[in-house]
């Protein structure tokens, strides 16, 4: 069986110290606060595209806890996260089995380093034939110690599936990340991106489309095949239609 405290030390990793690090509160501030433009485009597109791997915490918990349950009811300390300094508790409660998994963990002052987690991410995954599929979904607050500015990840929602053998997978999320004062930023996915992380080594999707939309302002990111990088097009006036391409040194081919 495999020790719930160890697969959440392994499961917030990459998470908190990737993604969210990754954006900082001051970072995400910026990307709410300003007009969305050529000279910031790629940047909010990328910052999102890491804002959406939160789904990653509840997946990695997923898969960790396998076989361990039925049922599962455990409240674990954040300080025994390696590498981190940490407070705080996180508590992780469900069902696991051979027809799936439902689990919720519930953050309550997860601290690790700067960062303060608050709230809970659900879990369900089933699996038919080779293709597993999973749906996170869940509300999140952030805050920083350092500059005591928080940030909420809310409506989180991330579908996705898995080929375990020929390594096709999509991903369909959308959030509202919100910043107090200064407004939200929608994140979609119109379309769904996917790709192969079996061909494709650096697993980058290859086709689908995503939205960032701010209150004026917003981009449009679509993969353009082949994982040879994906374009930008910019929306100017708050329309939500993309009619504006963005160049990279003249360009419109953006590398991942």
């Amino acid at each position: 069986m495999i020790s719930l405290q160890n697969a959440f030390k392994l499961s917030l990793i990459p998470v908190f110290i990737f993604s969210i690090t990754a954006c900082s509160t001051e970072e995400i501030a910026e990307l709410l606060g300003v007009k969305i433009d050529a000279d910031n485009a790629a940047e909010v597109a990328r910052a999102a595209l890491d804002m959406s791997e939160v789904s990653d915490l509840a997946d990695e918990v997923t898969d960790l806890v396998a076989g361990a349950g039925p049922n599962i009811n455990e409240t674990i300390n954040c300080a025994d996260v390696p590498g981190v300094t940490g407070s705080g508790t996180a508590t992780i409660v469900g069902t696991t089995g051979a027809a799936g998994d439902d689990l919720t963990v519930t953050y309550a002052s997860c601290t690790m380093n700067d960062f303060t987690v608050n709230g809970a991410l659900n879990v369900t995954s089933s699996t038919t034939g080779d293709v597993e599929t999973k749906t996170v979904s869940g509300n999140l607050t952030v805050s920083s110690g350092n500059t005591g500015e928080s940030f909420s990840i809310k409506n989180y929602s991330m579908l996705s599936t898995k080929d375990k053998v020929v390594g096709d997978y999509s991903k369909d999320f959308g959030m509202t990340v919100s910043l107090p004062i200064i407004g939200d930023i929608i994140i979609d996915t119109p379309t769904p991106l996917t790709g192969n992380n079996v061909s494709n080594l650096t697993d980058k999707p290859e086709t689908g489309v995503m939205t960032v939309t701010g209150s004026s302002s917003g981009v449009e990111l679509t993969a353009e095949g082949n994982s040879t990088g994906y374009s930008l097009a910019l929306d100017s006036n708050g329309d939500r239609t993309y009619e504006t391409p963005v160049l990279n040194a003249g360009s419109t081919i953006f590398p991942w």
